[in-house]
């Protein structure tokens, strides 16, 4: 069964291969390059938290089917320290679609 779960470090290839080919926009960023903007804007940043991680929906065979970033903040409401998680990218390959 397929399922939802918190992103390692070491999947980091996969989500940029899937971005790769399911986002066709003109991102100007060469291919080489994917991995590392993924590395540093999900692990690398200083506000990343583990406890609000990033997402990647996992098939049964182990491929990473999407995923949906997690960018966190912190702010104060009041009194009180808070965190704000913002999400994306949210990347999903197309069911049926064949892979590319």
């Amino acid at each position: 069964m397929s399922e939802v779960r918190p992103m390692t470090q070491d999947e980091i290839p996969q989500i940029a291969e899937l971005y790769r080919v399911v986002d066709d926009s003109d991102w100007r960023i060469p291919p080489s390059e994917v991995a590392g903007f993924f590395q540093r804007i999900l692990v690398e940043d200083p506000w990343a938290d583990a406890e609000i991680p990033t997402l990647v929906h996992v098939e049964d065979s182990g491929e990473i089917t999407g995923f949906i970033g997690s960018h966190v903040r912190r702010m104060h409401f009041d009194d009180t320290t808070i965190r704000l998680a913002s999400g994306g990218p949210l990347i999903s390959h197309q069911i049926g679609r064949a892979h590319v």
